[in-house]
């Protein structure tokens, strides 16, 4: 009978004093998901200092497993304790199957969504004794999003133009699709509002790459024009992110303005010249830039112009564009309608005579 009671006396203290490691709580940083930094646990030990080692997973919303861990021997001593994985050796550490879990493995860090994790401490050595937390948790997704091109306020002269956009990570994650739609801009409207009311031009919907072509079969966009687009990305079907709306435009054509410098008469040994958007244009084959060209303005009567006494303000502005060519700005002479004649002196004494007429 007394060997029973001091049986049973030793039976109760060891529980007892084994019964008094308790986990406080446990937290899992799902941006940090490595075997030394994904894990923090308070725990409590009444008793005297034991082994015990820590496992656990962590499952999906949907159940499926994501992690499954296995810890060494840790010497817990009495009172309470913080503890990081890093303190912890891992003799298990699986990742699941699924693409969630791959992701984990390969990025070292959980992707968007609701998970829960339940951990266990037990005794390294034999014994009854166990404790276990389990809480829910919500990992959420760090990733930016932004437009590229067109930049916002751009003028651009593509009317069939890729759109680009980027991502922080690189590419979309897995699971997760982004969808990007480009509207026209109405007047008097800004961006977010032609995105919300406007008819999209086009919808690129599940996008991987962060360039997207101008879709085939879809018109080109109107020159002249004002259009809006932005990015966003979904996770089971709810928007976790968007980039914001920009806008650009598209150049108005441009109308071929008649050339104010007709020519209508030349002579030039070793020049060509021709007349384009309003300026004039020489080469001289085989010159060097550096020899520089001087200008001057004749009447069609053959008499050298002069400021002081005809509406001729200053010589013509020349400018040395290459290796002998050279770009003849008629406008700061001030030049009315009518015949004039052009005298070219080189640099190296030869000379280029042209007649040309200004018609407006």
């Amino acid at each position: 009978m007394r060997l029973f009671a001091l049986t049973l006396i030793a039976m109760l203290f060891s529980a007892g004093s084994v019964a008094q490691v308790t986990i406080i709580g446990s937290t899992i940083d799902p941006q940090l998901f490595t075997s030394g930094s994904f894990l923090q646990v308070s725990i409590s030990n009444g008793g005297p200092a034991i082994p015990v080692v820590f496992s656990g997973e962590v499952r999906s919303k949907d159940g499926v497993h994501v992690l499954i861990f296995r810890s060494g021997p840790y010497g817990l001593g009495s009172g309470l304790h913080q503890l990081r994985s890093s303190a912890l050796v891992m003799q298990q550490f699986a990742f699941g199957a699924d693409q969630r879990s791959r992701t984990a493995a390969l990025e070292g860090r959980l992707p968007a969504g609701n998970y829960t994790f339940c951990i266990k401490v037990s005794p390294a050595q034999d014994g009854e004794f166990q404790d276990e937390f389990c809480d829910a948790f919500q990992a959420e997704d760090r990733l930016f999003m932004d437009l590229v091109y067109p930049y916002d306020g751009d003028t651009i002269d593509e009317v069939r133009p890729s759109l680009s956009w980027s991502i922080t990570s690189g590419k979309v994650p897995p699971g997760q699709v982004v969808k990007a739609l480009l509207v026209p801009l109405t007047p008097g409207a800004d961006a977010y509002q032609a995105i919300a009311a406007a008819r999209p031009i086009f919808v690129a919907d599940h996008l991987q790459r962060t360039v997207i072509p101008y879709p085939m079969g879809v018109q080109n966009l109107e020159r002249g024009r004002c259009y809006a687009w932005q990015a966003e990305r979904f996770l089971e079907g709810a928007s976790i992110d968007r980039t914001e709306a920009w806008k650009f435009c598209v150049r108005k054509p441009r109308t071929p303005n008649p050339d104010r410098y007709v020519l209508v008469g030349s002579h030039a040994s070793d020049a060509v010249v021709d007349a384009v958007d309003h300026r004039l244009y020489i080469r001289y084959d085989g010159q060097s830039g550096a020899a520089g060209v001087v200008c001057k303005v004749i009447r069609s009567n053959g008499t050298l112009t002069d400021p002081r006494t005809s509406d001729l303000a200053v010589d013509p502005a020349v400018r040395n564009t290459g290796p002998g060519l050279y770009e003849v700005d008629l406008a700061p002479c001030g030049l009315g309608i009518g015949e004039y004649a052009l005298t070219v002196l080189s640099g190296t004494n030869r000379t280029a005579k042209l007649r040309f007429r200004i018609t407006e």
